[in-house]
């Protein structure tokens, strides 16, 4: 059964979402190895704290909205939604080493802290790429059928009062540095046009010169 007010939600900026996060996380090879500068390790770090933080409010998000009224309106594909919303859990552990690997580089920026780091996030990523792809082929398509525009909306931006880092705009900005021109508007036509105005005039500056100091441009 479909909510009393589904209009056929365009829900395709979780697959943007989901490409900012993985491509955020694949750049561990070239931004931590090789770098032993202690100022800019913390520079990476808190690039990847951000980015493993953007990951857990997406999928609070989901849990706490999404999944929810799904399984109330698509009672037939009740078990797809319990294995894909299981896979959340499996992400904890690799999240939890994740940081771990990050404050140890961040405190000693050592070739073995390097190579840990390294390792952790590409767990990470390789974590979520089948998740991803389980959210984009089997839910995103029931999101697009059974919820509204305003229900889905209300997910998208259900985390940030929870999140716990300092920048939140990290893994939407890298997308958008990686977009062709017409993805670019794609992406900015699902966005709030405040949400618009502080990416332009607060967000990608900020990104900007971040991003510069981790790639040390």
């Amino acid at each position: 059964m479909s909510g009393p007010d589904a209009r056929g939600t365009d829900a395709g900026d979780m697959a943007l979402a989901h490409r900012g996060m993985h491509g955020a996380l694949a750049t561990a090879p070239s931004y931590v190895v090789g770098n032993v500068d202690p100022h800019r390790a913390r520079l990476i770090a808190n690039f990847y704290e951000n980015v493993v933080e953007v990951l857990r409010v997406h999928h609070l998000g989901e849990d706490e909205l999404v999944y929810p009224l799904l399984w109330a309106r698509c009672v037939q594909e009740r078990d797809m939604l319990e294995r894909v919303s299981a896979q959340h859990h499996l992400l904890d552990e690799p999240m939890r080493a994740a940081n771990e690997a990050i404050a140890i580089y961040a405190s000693a920026p050592s070739a073995l802290n390097q190579a840990s780091l390294v390792s952790a996030i590409g767990a990470l990523d390789g974590a979520v790429v089948p998740h991803f792809a389980d959210e984009e082929l089997y839910v995103v398509p029931l999101i697009s059928e059974h919820l509204t525009p305003e229900e889905w909306a209300q997910a998208r931006t259900h985390g940030s009062s929870q999140f716990r880092k300092d920048k939140i705009w990290i893994t939407s900005c890298f997308l958008r540095e990686n977009l062709r021109n017409g993805e670019l508007e794609e992406s900015f036509a699902h966005l709030p046009q405040v949400i618009r105005e502080r990416w332009q005039t607060e967000w990608s500056p900020a990104y900007d010169e971040f991003m510069q100091q981790v790639r040390a441009d």
